[in-house]
């Protein structure tokens, strides 16, 4: 891999626990390699339990992936004189 910097990971939302992230440039350039060591997938799977245990303002971004279970209609959310439109999705895990 060639043109790109090492940078502190900070910030909200940071989808490592690795203190420091990599900038691609435009001239950036990726090569695959097959390496037994690195693993193939970045992928920490936890239960509900634990990602309910976290704080509100956690800041590592978490990825779901569950049964969907529930749909809500389309509501408006006021916050800061924005209007967003939410749907609410439940998810089940079956523990």
């Amino acid at each position: 891999m060639s043109h790109f910097t090492v940078i502190s990971s900070i910030g909200s939302y940071r989808t490592s626990l690795h203190p420091c992230r990599l900038l691609f440039r435009m001239k950036t350039k990726v090569q695959p390699s097959v390496n037994l060591i690195i693993p193939h997938y970045g992928l920490s799977l936890n239960t509900i339990g634990e990602v309910c245990a976290h704080y509100a303002d956690y800041e590592y971004l978490v990825d779901v992936i569950g049964l969907l279970a529930g749909l809500s209609i389309d509501r408006e959310y006021l916050k800061d004189g924005k209007v967003t439109k939410i749907t609410v999705l439940e998810l089940t895990d079956h523990t």
